[in-house]
């Protein structure tokens, strides 16, 4: 059933975060739980050395055709309890809502050399309370992030694939992560960063997952093309600027008489 292969899942993902005892590295090298990060993508595993006693496990393996590639491997187990009583304020007179919510994933993080990456993220998520799942509620499995990222020059960076694309941004806002589903665009973005100065431009289609296996929802083809510049701009220290700019297009609006396309900026 739907808890059991969670729960596998989960154990899985549980048996490869596992940290071993980190004494084996360097002393002036990051430790486990500072590399550790929330959004398992942004970690960065290379200052560990593979072959030395006690070094974390399945990070920063070599691999490939000289034995210059890295891989690293990892996963994480959620389970969050929800309660709300009485739901809406009270105001639509709906019943009390009591579910338990699972979500199991795991990834594994190559580095082709200097100027490529790869990343990938599968998952399984579901629930255990409510009678009517939400939309992003359950997902049998579910590739969350599928990317590559492709080093043009030591600033610029180009990555393809499903991604995040607000989280390299301090003023973009974001959903908190509180939902089993988390959200993420298929997109190609351009980043380039010098000093303080971050740059992003990006074109993508919003990605939420369907209950089954591998299962895409149709979300009337919602797209989203922005772009954004931070930085201080010569300021003095502490103060920073940005400018942003965001146009949001759907094939099926919904709005109060009928549903058609809209487009917001």
């Amino acid at each position: 059933n739907m808890q059991l292969h969670l729960l596998a899942w989960s154990g899985f993902a549980l048996a490869l975060a596992a940290p071993a005892s980190p004494q084996g590295t360097p002393d002036k090298a990051p430790d486990f739980e500072s590399t550790l990060k929330p959004d398992r993508w942004q970690e960065d595993w290379s200052w560990v050395e593979a072959d030395a006693p006690d070094a974390p496990r399945f990070k920063n393996m070599a691999f490939g055709p000289d034995g210059d590639w890295r891989l690293t491997l990892g996963g994480e187990g959620r389970v969050r309890a929800e309660t709300r009583d009485p739901p809406e304020f009270g105001i639509s007179g709906q019943p009390a809502v009591n579910a338990v919510n699972f979500r199991g994933l795991v990834h594994a993080d190559a580095h082709l050399g200097d100027h490529v990456r790869v990343f990938l993220q599968a998952g399984s998520w579901g629930q255990d309370g409510r009678k009517v799942p939400r939309i992003f509620d359950e997902a049998e499995v579910a590739l969350q992030r599928a990317f590559a990222d492709i080093r043009l020059t030591p600033e610029a960076t180009l990555r393809l694939g499903r991604q995040d694309l607000f989280r390299s941004s301090s003023r973009l806002l974001f959903p908190v992560d509180i939902f089993n589903y988390q959200l993420v665009h298929d997109a190609a973005a351009l980043r380039y960063r010098r000093d303080d100065l971050r740059v992003q431009v990006f074109h993508g289609e919003r990605f939420v997952s369907g209950p089954g296996v591998f299962e895409t929802r149709d979300l009337g083809g919602e797209t989203l093309t922005g772009a954004f510049a931070e930085g201080s701009f010569g300021a003095p220290a502490g103060y920073e600027f940005g400018a942003f700019v965001l146009h949001e297009e759907t094939d099926t609006g919904a709005f109060p008489r009928r549903a058609g396309p809209e487009e917001r900026t």
